[in-house]
C-alpha cells in the first residue's frame, strides 16, 4: 500500500504484484480480470471506467465497501508529479515546510494507525524466507558497517511520541536527532521524550476541548447564576479527573513497572511425617 500525498490530498492505494511467464498475454489476462471486477461491483450497484469506480452517495452502497482510491482496477503508469510520500513529507518537515508536516498529519490520521503498514509476517506465512535469513554463499564473509549505530529506546514511548495528535512531526525530530547520537549520547531519547510531551499536552487540550463543548451544550441561558455556577464546577471535576487519568494511564504505558520476580514456592509436605498439615 502506497499512500503519497499531493495537492488534492492523500492518496491511499493498493498494488498488486503478479508472475507470469514471458509467452502470457497480458492484455487479454487485463480484459479477463476486468470483466470479473465490473461483475463483482454490479453485485453492490456499483460501476467503473478507465479512471475508477464510480462511489455513490453515502448510504446508498454497502458499507463495506473499500474506498475508491483502493479499489481501482486499473494500472497506472504515471503519477502527478507533486504527489510524495511520507517518508519526503517528513524529511520536509524537518527542513522547516509547515504544510509538509500538516500534510503528514492529515495522511497519519486518515490511514489511522501505522500498523496498517504491517503485512504481518506475510512471507513467513508464505514460507517465504525473509532477508535475514538468506544465507551466504560459502566464503563471503559476513561485513558489518563501522558507522552502522544502534539506538535504542522503549517502544511505548516511540508510538506516543509520534501519535498524530502531536502537533509537531515526532518522528521527524526524532530521526534528525539521531543524526547527532554518535557526538552526543542520549540525544535521541530526550527528543522523545520531548516528543511524548508535546502529545500529552495536545490530548490534554483535547480533554479540554471536549468538556468545554459538553459544558456549552448543557447550559441554558435560563440558568440563575447558582445553577450555571454548580454545572461549571461539576464539568470541571469531570474534565480534571479525565486528564488525572489519561496521565496516570500514558505514564504506566511509558514506564511500565517491572514485573515481580516469581516467588518460590515452599515445600512443607514432610514437616510433620505421616499427617497433612490443616490450616482451615
Amino acid at each position: 500500500m502506497e499512500s503519497p500525498v499531493g495537492s488534492n490530498g492523500i492518496h491511499v492505494h493498493i498494488h498488486d504484484f503478479f508472475t507470469y511467464a514471458p509467452s502470457s498475454d497480458l492484455d487479454e489476462f487485463q480484459k479477463i480480470v476486468l470483466k470479473h471486477w465490473k461483475a463483482a461491483l454490479k453485485k453492490f450497484g456499483l460501476s467503473c471506467n478507465s479512471h475508477g469506480v464510480d462511489i455513490k452517495p453515502e448510504g446508498k452502497f454497502d458499507i463495506g465497501y473499500i474506498a475508491k482510491e483502493m479499489a481501482a482496477y486499473d494500472t497506472k503508469d504515471k503519477s502527478k508529479s507533486d504527489l510524495k510520500n511520507l517518508f519526503q513529507l517528513l524529511d520536509a518537515s524537518a527542513k522547516g515546510d509547515k504544510q509538509a508536516g500538516d500534510d503528514w498529519l492529515r495522511a497519519a490520521k486518515a490511514i489511522q494507525g501505522r500498523d496498517r503498514w504491517n503485512v504481518g509476517q506475510l512471507a513467513k506465512k508464505l514460507g517465504i524466507p525473509c532477508p535475514s535469513d538468506w544465507k551466504k554463499p560459502e566464503g563471503v564473509e559476513k561485513t558489518v558497517d563501522p558507522r552502522r549505530l544502534i539506538i535504542e529506546y522503549p517502544q511505548p514511548q516511540h508510538m506516543i511520541a509520534t501519535s498524530p495528535s502531536n502537533p509537531r512531526a515526532g518522528l521527524a525530530f526524532i530521526l534528525r536527532a539521531a543524526r547527532n547520537e554518535a557526538a552526543r549520547p542520549g540525544t535521541t531519547q530526550r527528543m522523545v521524550l520531548r516528543m511524548c510531551d508535546e502529545t500529552i499536552k495536545a490530548e490534554v487540550e483535547l480533554i479540554k476541548f471536549k468538556h468545554a463543548k459538553t459544558l456549552a451544550k448543557l447550559i441554558k441561558s435560563s440558568f440563575t447564576a447558582e445553577e450555571k455556577e454548580k454545572l461549571c464546577a461539576k464539568i470541571h471535576s469531570h474534565c480534571t479527573f479525565a486528564i488525572a487519568e489519561y496521565r496516570a494511564t500514558t505514564y504506566s504505558y511509558m514506564h511500565p513497572a517491572p514485573k515481580p520476580a516469581p516467588q518460590a514456592q515452599e515445600d512443607y509436605s514432610d514437616l510433620i511425617p505421616g499427617q497433612e498439615l490443616d490450616f482451615s
